[in-house]
């Protein structure tokens, strides 16, 4: 039985055999170094509200919008997600006609095509029990515009380009984050009336 006194330096030397490095020679036990890691984005809740009184269209509440300029009932409304680091630049476009309204879904779908610079887009498709046809188009990686939509009725398109900052360094932090805000543009598409 070791003597009370001597009970510190036992312990001491005990952790300090603890402490001893592994052999390096030996491929099984050498210390590998981890990969990187980057901190997961904290998401924004999914309680939303109107950008303004009256208005269609809504984001989360966390959020503040900044509508930067009207005319008549056209209106632009910047949408920063400071916790992103982006800005999803909506348009709200009125039209007298239903050609007017189609030129200006296709020249919004020849812009999301020019922002994805030639990657490879996912779209969905789909139409809201409104009456607004709506294409969102996703892309995963190498893109400043990840998350890009047009959304139509006869005289009126909403269309809209989630901008980042700067790019990620890696496709798989950004996934959770282009998931948050692809969840966030169908909710706005489908309450707009």
């Amino acid at each position: 039985m070791i003597p009370l006194r001597l009970a510190p330096a036992s312990a001491m030397l005990m952790l300090l055999a603890a402490c001893g490095s592994p052999d390096t020679t030996n491929p099984d036990t050498a210390p590998v170094p981890l990969p990187r890691a980057w901190p997961r984005t904290p998401l924004y809740e999914a309680a939303y509200a109107p950008v303004a009184p009256g208005s269609d269209i809504e984001v989360a509440e966390a959020l503040e919008p900044r509508i930067t300029r009207r005319r008549g009932a056209d209106s632009w409304i910047d949408i920063s997600y400071p916790a992103y680091r982006a800005t999803l630049y909506l348009s709200d476009l009125r039209f007298s006609s239903p050609a007017e309204a189609s030129d200006a879904i296709d020249n919004r779908l020849e812009r999301m095509a020019l922002n994805a610079g030639g990657k490879n887009m996912r779209q969905t498709a789909f139409d809201t029990p409104a009456g607004y046809s709506a294409i969102v188009a996703t892309v995963s990686s190498g893109c400043i515009t990840p998350v890009q939509f047009v959304a139509s009725s006869p005289s009126r398109v909403v269309s809209g380009a989630f901008t980042l900052q700067t790019l990620p360094h890696s496709a798989d932090s950004l996934a959770p984050t282009l998931e948050a805000v692809r969840a966030d543009i169908v909710h706005l598409i489908n309450q707009l009336r």
